[in-house]
């Protein structure tokens, strides 16, 4: 399969889900949607069954790699996606933290699987709970999957695009 990212790509986007309650989601028998709305065709023509076990520790990784044993330079469990956003607004100037909070963008195809927002909201409100002096808003664009490309062509569609670019050879010589 890993030589068929359309494959991944479309089991992703259709079959994953993010829990609310990984823990009680893998002790729970009962998949949440229909035995047909579980059914995905392979490009073979076979059609697989995706147990909800499986659609949620599939996407569990991203708030949790240590599932899969994923650790840093220094023997430690990873972070999660939301644990390291929390980090890293933690880490700015304490004016700057108000309106970061304020404002999380959530973007990429990963994050239109169905509960993505509503489980990054919920921890980073948990974990912000006694640092953050505001509310704290998480975005979700209909557009995300693209926005990064959306983003990137409207900056290099302004005059002042070049000014703000360097050449390969400029990048390489000062390496």
């Amino acid at each position: 399969m890993k030589d068929h990212p359309e494959v991944i790509r479309g089991l992703k986007e259709q079959m994953c889900s993010i829990s609310g309650n990984f823990n009680y989601d893998m002790q729970n028998p009962d998949d949440p949607i229909s035995m047909e709305d579980r059914s995905y065709e392979l490009p073979s023509g076979e059609i697989i069954q995706v147990d909800h076990k499986k659609r949620f520790s599939a996407t569990e990784i991203l708030f949790n790699p240590s599932l899969v044993g994923y650790k840093d330079s220094h023997d430690k469990p990873l972070e999660g996606i939301t644990a390291m956003a929390f980090r890293s607004i933690d880490k700015c100037d304490n004016d700057l933290k108000i309106n970061l909070f304020n404002n999380i963008v959530l973007a990429g195809g990963s994050t239109l699987m169905p509960g993505f927002r509503e489980r990054f909201e919920m921890e980073i409100c948990q974990m912000a709970e006694n640092s953050a002096k505001t509310d704290i808003n998480v975005f979700a664009d209909l557009y995300r999957k693209n926005a990064a490309w959306i983003g990137g062509s409207m900056l290099a569609s302004f005059s002042t695009f070049k000014e703000m670019t360097i050449t390969k050879e400029d990048y390489e010589s000062n390496q």
